[in-house]
């Protein structure tokens, strides 16, 4: 679990894009999507701008990794 503010940090300059409350799927991306993440939220984590639910934003996976390592330790 992070933070609000962590999740701010993860997606950077990005944008993320609210998809709902129920886990989105990817049909029919083939090869060509790029590497995204999701991030969701429980009604009782939901503040400020971040609503309950699921958000997607584009992220270098290899980074993210690195990145959701370091807030771990």
């Amino acid at each position: 679990m992070i933070s609000p503010a962590d999740a701010k940090r993860l997606i950077g300059s990005g944008v993320a894009r609210y998809v709902g409350e129920q886990f989105p799927t990817v049909a029919g991306a083939g090869d060509k999507s790029k590497d995204f993440a999701v991030l969701g939220f429980a009604p009782a984590e939901a503040q400020g701008e971040w609503r309950a639910g699921y958000y997607c934003f584009e992220a270098d996976l290899m980074e993210l990794n690195a990145q959701l390592l370091t807030l771990a330790r």
